[in-house]
């Protein structure tokens, strides 16, 4: 009898494929199209969520990597706070979700379904210390948008800048949390929360943002 093995890379022997899925963050505070290569072709990712890329960074290809793109289309796309989500394969969904108002209105949650019926929905939230009940209400409104808007919200991970720590938030609905690098001010601003499982890694910094760059890894399913 012929031997199985099974990994995130597949499994073995039988003819059948169990693949995990990764998703990348990045707030990469304009660094352009330089980090979106670097972080693009080092983290292999399924999905690869920016933040503030700036205009320059929207609709473009990484260097050797075909990609979807899906960004945010407020009414201001140079504004830096506008966020992206390039993907490997073509998605297999894609929704909006507007937040905020006035200037905050120019950072809509991007949502992108991927295999295996996952929603990424990428995240750059009000800045400021002193907004955190803005914060708050932005991120309760897109967790209701999710589960109750999005066909198929069964399975959702939400990840990006979210400029507080939304672990509170994520308790009162069931969700598994955890940070991204710390800030250079020594805050926890970048997370990943979801209803899923997922483990989560730094990856190399790269020059131009007081962020650093994660990826997390759901199992094999």
């Amino acid at each position: 009898m012929a031997s199985t093995r099974i990994s995130c890379g597949g499994l073995q022997g039988v003819g059948l494929s169990l693949m995990c899925t990764t998703i990348t963050s990045y707030n990469c505070q304009q660094s352009g199209e330089r980090a979106v290569n670097h972080i693009t072709l080092n983290a292999g990712a399924d999905a690869i969520c920016i933040q503030e890329g700036g205009a320059r960074v929207h609709g473009k290809v990484a260097t050797g990597v075909a990609l979807n793109t899906v960004s945010s289309t407020a009414t201001s796309m140079d504004d830096g706070c506008s966020v992206v989500t390039h993907t490997k394969e073509r998605p297999g969904g894609s929704h909006e979700i507007p937040i905020g108002a006035g200037k905050n209105a120019n950072r809509p949650a991007v949502a992108v379904r991927l295999r295996g019926g996952i929603w990424v929905i990428n995240v750059h939230l009000t800045s400021g210390r002193s907004s955190t009940t803005r914060q708050q209400a932005e991120l309760h409104e897109i967790i209701r948008v999710v589960m109750t808007e999005l066909p198929g919200g069964e399975r959702f991970v939400i990840i990006g800048d979210f400029n507080f720590d939304p672990r509170d938030i994520a308790a009162e609905f069931g969700l598994h949390a955890l940070p991204g690098p710390r800030h250079e001010s020594g805050a926890n601003l970048d997370w990943a929360i979801g209803n899923i499982d997922f483990d989560l890694k730094e990856l190399p910094r790269y020059s131009g943002s007081d962020h650093g760059p994660f990826q997390i890894t759901i199992p094999c399913k």
